[in-house]
């Protein structure tokens, strides 16, 4: 047992004892100890015995000093010099805190999951599909964690079902108008087009009032004109200009997912730069443009001529070959997407917040790139066996570069939310509840 759990925060001499490890441990055994900390936490919780919440507080302040490089190396030198003891926590809240998000699932745990949603979707001939999401939802909004407390999720598989069987229907519609002719399927496609807004908006009110955190739901007030807007207006106008104006067109669904959002009664805000958005993407076109450059100057000095991978064919050089597909297969499927991925996780929620309280990100794109490329190589390496390990490695990077900046106690603001929800007295069930999300 580690010792903030056998003991509580009075007799944690310093962060590494909290943890569990020896003084100066490196980064990994960190993040192991952490995560094995939580993962114990998140048992009692579930068993109805709820460890004592200065523990967490411990175990959370003592992961937020020593995840951080510098602050770590800082913190030791501390621990060399003086060799003195921690401070004791303060009893009651006493400014901006940093509570990271953390998931405590596991790999193991989420296979038998897996397997089973897939064996059972693949004999309903995917029917099962919609119970097998809500077993999945279930699973990763329980084991995210904020301030020792998971998430959960409500949703109703007929809802999903029905949801699917709207979207499935209009594909459907537009695949046999399209083998009548041309006129038949852009006739359908400008009749349907006015729906997709619809289902986008209920998907998305769907998903946030089965959302809850302590026991209250979020919600969504996003509109239908406003998700025309979005939708069809920056969508239309992306296709027109070929894709120039993609950077604001996901900006765009960024903050109506965001802005529309409201837990408890108090709403969301988010307002990152449209400069911000453009300058990811411009960053991503040129690392693009460098690879090609690059391969070019390869081509170069290997002495092949316009032919490209044509020529090394005929040149008998299959393994170059070979080799360079994987790297342009790699980069663009992996390097590129994590980078946006990053880039833009990071903006969107450092300029995002709820009430009084901000949010932070600190995703590397070395970090998620390690973890993309070794995820890809061991789905392949088992012919996909191990896609679940690697469902669980990405939510728990996600998590552990995620936190919620606190300016007054969460249990405060917890209970002004009840309140306001209980004053507004919203119905959560809704006639029109479906949701088409995969």
């Amino acid at each position: 047992m580690l010792p903030f759990l056998a003991g509580g925060v009075a007799d944690v001499i310093n962060h590494y004892l909290t943890l569990g490890l020896p003084e100066g441990a490196p980064m990994e055994s960190v993040h192991r100890a952490y995560q094995k900390a939580l993962h114990r936490f998140h048992q009692h919780q579930q068993a109805a015995q709820p460890l004592p919440e200065a523990d967490f507080d411990a175990l959370q302040n003592a992961y937020t000093e020593l995840r951080d490089p510098e602050r770590k190396a800082a913190y030791d030198r501390d621990l060399q010099e003086e060799r003195v003891e921690a401070p004791s926590l303060p009893t009651e809240f006493s400014g901006p805190v940093q509570r990271n998000f953390a998931f405590t699932g596991t790999g193991g745990e989420y296979f038998r999951i897996w397997i089973v949603n897939l064996l059972l979707s693949i004999l309903t001939l995917g029917i099962y599909s919609a119970w097998a999401k809500v077993r999945r939802e279930q699973y990763f909004h329980r084991n995210t964690l904020l301030d020792g407390s998971g998430f959960d999720y409500h949703g109703d598989p007929k809802a999903i079902l029905k949801g699917r069987g709207i979207a499935w229907s209009m594909l459907l519609i537009l695949g046999v108008l399209d083998k009548l002719g041309p006129m038949f399927y852009w006739v359908a496609v400008l009749v349907l087009l006015p729906v997709l807004p619809w289902l986008m908006l209920r998907s998305f009110v769907f998903r946030a009032r089965n959302t809850s955190y302590r026991g209250l739901r979020f919600d969504f007030h996003g509109s239908y004109k406003a998700a025309c807007k979005v939708f069809l207006g920056y969508g239309l106008l992306t296709l027109i200009t070929l894709g120039l104006a993609l950077p604001a067109f996901i900006r765009q669904i960024k903050l109506f997912q965001l802005n529309n959002l409201s837990f408890g009664g108090e709403r969301c805000a988010s307002n990152p730069s449209l400069g911000a958005f453009y300058g990811i993407f411009l960053r991503a076109v040129l690392m693009a443009g460098a690879l090609i450059l690059g391969l070019g100057i390869v081509f170069v000095l290997m002495g092949v001529g316009g032919g490209g991978l044509l020529a090394l064919f005929l040149d008998g050089k299959i393994i170059q070959i070979i080799i360079l597909v994987i790297v342009v297969y790699l980069f663009f499927q992996v390097a590129i997407p994590s980078y946006i991925q990053v880039r833009m996780v990071n903006l969107v929620w450092r300029h995002s917040r709820i009430g009084e309280h901000r949010f932070a990100s600190d995703q590397a794109f070395a970090g998620l790139l390690f973890l993309s490329m070794t995820n890809w190589l061991f789905i392949l390496l088992t012919l996909g066996l191990y896609w679940p390990w690697a469902k669980i490695r990405l939510a728990a990077y996600r998590a552990q570069h995620t936190a919620l900046i606190s300016h007054s106690s969460l249990d405060d603001f917890i209970g002004q939310a009840v309140r306001q929800h209980q004053a507004v007295g919203e119905e959560i069930a809704d006639a029109f509840d479906l949701d088409i999300a995969i």
